[in-house]
């Protein structure tokens, strides 16, 4: 999860993201998907979490 800085009294939308890889490529946790930069310029807290489709290994 990402925020501008943290204000209880915000009330700022929250954008999800869902990583889905289908048991086989990355993670919602890369570094290439760091969204410290679309909270901060969009002023808004972003999740983002791990969803697998495909079956495991």
């Amino acid at each position: 999860m990402w925020t501008p800085v943290p204000d209880p009294q915000a009330h700022r939308p929250v954008m999800v993201w869902i990583h889905c890889g289908a048991y086989k490529h990355g993670f919602s946790g890369s570094p290439g998907y760091d969204a410290q930069h679309i909270a901060r310029d969009g002023n808004v807290v972003f999740v983002s979490f791990n969803y697998r489709l495909g079956a495991p290994p």
